[in-house]
């Protein structure tokens, strides 16, 4: 996803907002890609972390949910729902 004239910062954010979408859809691969592709243009983009967490969640891969929950933990430290969502992972 491209846009021209807006800023890395801000195509990451709508990345993550479509991977939230197809999360809920139940598009976990597209999901996947969307917060990746967010990841790429903001590597400190804590809800990219968090979707793709959750994301690796609901397709039982834990350890990669724990890895990126606890990335978006190390951003946002109190956020309870990230912290919640990883103990859930465990």
């Amino acid at each position: 996803m491209t846009a021209p004239g807006l800023a890395a910062s801000d195509q990451a954010l709508a990345l993550s907002l479509r991977g939230r979408e197809y999360r809920h859809a139940k598009r976990y691969q597209q999901a996947l890609t969307d917060c990746t592709g967010a990841l790429a243009l903001d590597p400190d983009l804590d809800r990219a972390y968090f979707g793709r967490g959750l994301t690796h969640r609901f397709l039982d891969h834990y350890a990669d949910a724990v890895s990126d929950l606890s990335h978006a933990i190390e951003l946002s430290p109190d956020d309870s729902e990230y912290i919640a969502s990883r103990g859930a992972a465990y």
